[in-house]
């Protein structure tokens, strides 16, 4: 199989069905193909959406259709950061007045459809697995099928939405800048008998060497993080199960939370960790969501920003299809600027835990309580 796009993206995610959506919605004209190596059949680490997350759903005209998916409603944060003392960020001072627990592959699984339904052509379970110059400019991309067939897909452009492999950039030689080795090692609960977790609060402790976090998950189940820097997950032993649950008990908020419920795994280990692309634009190709930078956790703000990366990088594209280099070069700007900006809220939130002044992974935070340089 051999097929030609203007516009080819590398990853069916948040950030690439974003983008293509988009792109059909912002420049019809153009051809677009959205290449996904899954069939969004696998759970995904979800994650609470903000109530601001309307205003781009909006935007891509899937407000509705997110509505009516019925994700698990979220009315705000408690945490116990800076003092054992449990603390409420209530969403219900916002307009919208709630956020949303996702299942992140109904979530994910929904953007892609409104594409195809907007007019972008989907391979749907193929794997991304090289790319070269074509001989007339553009590019040509390898993939092959779950079933192990082979394609080449001829593209003018390409987005780079492939998340923390950003397999695309590196293969042009891109270099990716880590701030930190964060991990997060899960465990995901299910009440006991006909149980049911009542409380809709994303709960976030510290503890002396990271942070845990607890959120709703969809049929009636809880996922439990422990997040930490991953010498510190080495040196715990937390990929045990028992380590695991030890740790968990020494808590003093989340077992209350987990102490009435049954766990359905082993611990699961997730790369965390805060980075960025040198750079995130090149001749005839960009990356975003996840593949350009990535978010610690404790922002709940990567979902919403791999959207409104996917939709900058779609005004950025259509510039360039009109010979606008201009394009380009703002994406790049912003997202440096979108980058300085978290870093310095990151710094922020990290230097209000005082506690636990000789933890290696708080003083880690506290070296890196400067803004990185963009």
């Amino acid at each position: 199989m051999t097929s030609s796009h203007d516009v080819v993206v590398l990853g069916g995610g948040p950030a690439g069905a974003a983008a293509a959506l988009s792109l059909c919605r912002h420049a019809p004209s153009l051809s677009v193909a959205l290449v996904e190596q899954s069939g969004y059949d696998l759970p995904r680490v979800g994650e609470t959406l903000p109530p601001t997350v309307q205003a781009v759903l909006e935007q891509l005209g899937v407000w509705e259709t997110f509505v009516g998916e019925g994700h698990v409603a979220a009315y705000g944060t408690c945490s116990a950061w800076g003092s054992d003392e449990l603390l409420d960020n209530e969403f219900i001072y916002h307009p919208a007045g709630r956020g949303w627990h996702l299942d992140r592959a109904r979530f994910d699984r929904m953007l892609a459809r409104a594409a195809a339904g907007g007019g972008v052509t989907t391979y749907s379970g193929y794997k991304f697995t090289g790319s070269s110059h074509g001989r007339r400019g553009g590019w040509l991309l390898n993939v092959k099928a779950e079933a192990g067939s082979e394609a080449e897909i001829k593209a003018s452009f390409v987005i780079d939405a492939t998340g923390r492999r950003a397999a695309f950039a590196g293969q042009r030689g891109v270099r990716k800048v880590l701030l930190d080795r964060l991990l997060g090692v899960s465990v995901t609960f299910g009440a006991r008998g006909a149980g049911q977790f009542a409380d809709t609060y994303t709960l976030v402790e510290a503890w002396e060497e990271g942070w845990w976090y607890s959120a709703l998950l969809p049929e009636g189940r809880v996922v439990v993080f422990c997040m930490s820097d991953a010498d510190v997950v080495k040196r715990r032993g937390l990929n045990s199960t028992d380590a695991w649950l030890g740790l968990l008990e020494a808590t003093r908020h989340t077992r209350g939370r987990v102490r009435h419920a049954t766990p359905l795994g082993p611990p699961s280990a997730h790369a965390a960790y805060t980075h960025r692309l040198e750079r995130v634009t090149g001749d005839g190709w960009l990356a975003v969501g996840d593949a350009a930078t990535t978010f610690d956790p404790l922002s709940s703000q990567g979902v919403l920003k791999s959207l409104r990366s996917g939709v900058l990088a779609s005004y950025a594209v259509a510039d360039y299809f009109k010979g606008a280099a201009s394009g380009l070069e703002k994406y790049e700007a912003l997202t440096a600027r979108e980058f300085k900006a978290y870093t310095a809220a990151r710094a922020d939130i990290y230097g209000r835990e005082r506690r636990w002044a000789e933890s290696p992974f708080w003083l880690r935070r506290r070296a890196l309580a400067r803004p990185a340089a963009v």
